[in-house]
């Protein structure tokens, strides 16, 4: 799951730099009204992170859910990484028409 990792990924290091904001705030802020600015501005900041990382990783599901139930690559998606990502997947069983 090459893609699922580089997701994880780049979420953890978005998660990262959030930490970074509440120090530089309370740091470098004038006063306290813009340091408490900038400690509210990290939890916008996580509140967007995880929204835009759930959603990313829903479309990535969902693009590979596609090819392996139907067969079709949706646009902006390569074949060989959804192939990857279905690599360890058992197959599942057909079912017969009753």
């Amino acid at each position: 799951m090459g893609a699922g990792i580089g997701l994880g990924l780049a979420g953890f290091i978005l998660m990262l730099l959030a930490m970074f904001l509440p120090v530089v705030a309370v740091v470098a802020a004038p006063t306290d009204l813009l340091a408490w600015a900038g400690i509210g501005a990290t939890f916008v900041w996580l509140g967007v992170v995880v929204v835009l990382m759930s959603a990313l990783g829903q479309l990535y599901r969902s693009a590979v859910y596609l090819y392996a139930a139907e067969g079709l690559v949706p646009a902006g998606f390569d074949e060989m990484t959804l192939r990857r990502a279905l690599r360890g997947a058992r197959p599942r069983a057909k079912l017969r028409p009753a």
